[in-house]
């Protein structure tokens, strides 16, 4: 049987927010050890894109709703302290 599959896509205003978003999507072990779940987050423009893909069709929705939950909460952790500041990792 083929895999399910499932991309979604948010809106962010900067660079610094995708990154940010996406770093703590990354952090959020939802791969499972058997490999029954892929996990793919990706940066696009001013979009983080996020790409599940499982033989297990519930286990995709309940991934997705798990995304479609948090994405909004680190948006507005995000929104309450403030615009996120440009790092420079150079100057360490």
């Amino acid at each position: 049987m083929e895999p399910y599959s499932i991309s979604i896509s948010c809106p962010v205003q900067t660079e610094r927010e995708s990154e940010i978003i996406s770093s703590v999507l990354d952090t959020e072990n939802m791969d499972l050890p058997n490999g029954d779940l892929k996990k793919e987050i990706a940066i696009k423009d001013k979009s983080v894109c996020v790409t599940f893909s499982t033989k297990d069709i519930k286990l995709l929705r309940n991934s997705a709703n798990m995304i479609m939950d948090h994405i909004p909460l680190i948006k507005e952790t995000i929104s309450r302290f403030g615009p996120p500041l440009d790092v420079d990792n150079s100057a360490q």
